[in-house]
């Protein structure tokens, strides 16, 4: 991301889940992604293109399919957001094997892209979360931690609830606001990215 420095466009993929294409919003600027991009451009003022191949109810499966058969490149970061959905329909081992092929496969396909991977705040199942956490750790990647950020919110869980799972627009802002951290720290702290035990901007 030190290109939101040096006054440079960057391009942003996001694949994931329901939360992933912001299910729940009751307006497309609600969605987080949308906010991410408006924060990033209005602190920076580059211009932020975003690719969101997130669809409904998918599992981490889907998304690395989608990855291996579309022509993924030249993206500057890509957040993670699965688990939600998963943890309902498939074996820990099965997610666990399936998660971290979805980071090799980003890592091979754009080397110099970072990753922010998203723990869900519907992440109920103990293994998941802890596979989520183990797999970022091991690969040096940033987790926004969505469980923390809504116990942390003044807002009660209630109010950032469309429904039982799914976040709302005030969620939603929580999602973005927490994410948007991450790339600031991260610009400010000029992080480089570990790609193959060579450090690269």
């Amino acid at each position: 991301m030190c290109k939101l420095q040096s006054g440079k466009d960057i391009k942003i993929l996001v694949v994931g889940d329901s939360i992933g294409k912001s299910l729940g919003k009751t307006k497309d600027d609600a969605a987080w992604d949308v906010k991410v991009k408006k924060l990033i451009e209005d602190k920076y003022k580059n211009k932020c293109t975003i690719d969101n191949i997130s669809e409904d109810s998918a599992i981490a499966y889907k998304g690395y399919s989608d990855i291996m058969k579309n022509d993924i490149k030249d993206f500057d970061l890509a957040i993670v957001c699965f688990g939600g959905s998963d943890q309902y329909v498939t074996t820990k081992d099965q997610f666990s094997g399936t998660y971290e092929e979805v980071i090799r496969e980003l890592k091979k396909k754009n080397a110099k892209g970072e990753i922010i991977t998203v723990l869900e705040n519907t992440m109920e199942n103990k293994n998941f979360v802890d596979i989520i956490k183990d797999v970022s750790k091991n690969y040096n990647l940033d987790m926004m931690d969505g469980i923390a950020a809504y116990n942390d919110s003044p807002l009660s869980k209630k109010d950032m609830l469309a429904d039982k799972l799914h976040p709302n627009d005030k969620g939603y802002e929580v999602y973005a606001n927490a994410i948007y951290k991450i790339i600031e720290k991260n610009v400010d702290a000029k992080k480089t990215v570990k790609v193959f035990g060579i450090m690269t901007n």
